[in-house]
């Protein structure tokens, strides 16, 4: 898929963006200690050396005449490991049942999307301000750690990070963003610049600044932009807690995807 400015698209060109806009992720994986990626029939899956969902995972539908066997197969070095993983399945989807029946906790997400020139605006309140992460690696970890406290992930999950996002290719395509308040990091998001379209992503905002609106100025600050760079499209897809703000600040639903964890062995 092109990577050229996606405008006045048909609705299943949106939905494939938003979908390859995530797969935008998957050499970010091949950086990472210990980091591979498998194309297969069907579907991609990837594995690091950090024993966590989203660091290990598989993306897509085997293509199987048998389609129990082909999930099979795909979980098969996951299982041998008991190594615990995310498996994200794109619309249609069709996999639900199966994949909870094999010890996963399914969620249904919606892939969203909207006309970034008409979100509305926010002004920062005092004290808070806005700022792009630079070249200054302090200033990408205090981003990171933001998002990882936020979403609750360990410590040593960070330099992990942070060494695949320096070796990483396509650097250019990220783009980092946080909100400050009086100088402390509070909220953050991150960007992704590709297949088109703007992709919104790692929104999170520390516990003790919650409830100010900063993750919703941080996610405009950075979808602004991407629209700067020439992308009138921003995508997402968001949490059970984040859609109601989505949808509030404009973003409507485009498709569903499963989002299903497994913690270990099946």
């Amino acid at each position: 898929m092109t990577n050229e400015p996606l405008v006045d698209p048909s609705p299943e060109e949106l939905i494939a963006a938003i979908e390859e806009n995530w797969r935008g992720w998957l050499p970010l994986f091949e950086c990472f200690d210990g980091g591979r990626v498998e194309h297969r029939n069907g579907y991609v899956r990837w594995f690091s050396s950090i024993r966590m969902p989203f660091f290990n995972g598989i993306w897509g539908v085997p293509a199987s005449d048998d389609l129990d066997a082909g999930i099979d197969e795909a979980l098969a070095p996951f299982d041998a490991g008991a190594v615990p993983l995310l498996w994200i399945v794109p619309p249609p989807g069709g996999l639900d049942g199966k994949l909870v029946a094999r010890g996963f906790v399914v969620e249904s997400t919606p892939g969203m999307a909207a006309d970034i020139d008409g979100l509305e605006a926010r002004e920062p309140p005092p004290g808070v301000t806005i700022g792009e992460v630079g070249e200054d690696p302090r200033e990408l970890e205090a981003c990171i750690r933001v998002t990882e406290v936020a979403n609750e992930m360990p410590d040593e999950t960070t330099p992990a990070l942070l060494r695949a996002i320096a070796r990483f290719p396509e650097r250019d395509h990220i783009r980092a963003f946080v909100a400050s308040v009086n100088g402390a990091p509070a909220s953050s998001a991150m960007l992704l610049e590709w297949a088109g379209v703007a992709g919104l992503y790692n929104v999170g905002t520390l516990p003790e600044f919650r409830g100010r609106g900063l993750g919703t100025i941080v996610s405009i600050a950075a979808l602004e932009a991407g629209r700067a760079d020439g992308y009138p499209i921003g995508v997402l897809q968001a949490t059970a807690m984040g859609e109601p703000v989505y949808r509030a600040m404009g973003f409507e639903e485009r498709c569903r995807f499963s989002f299903a964890v497994r913690d270990g062995a099946p």
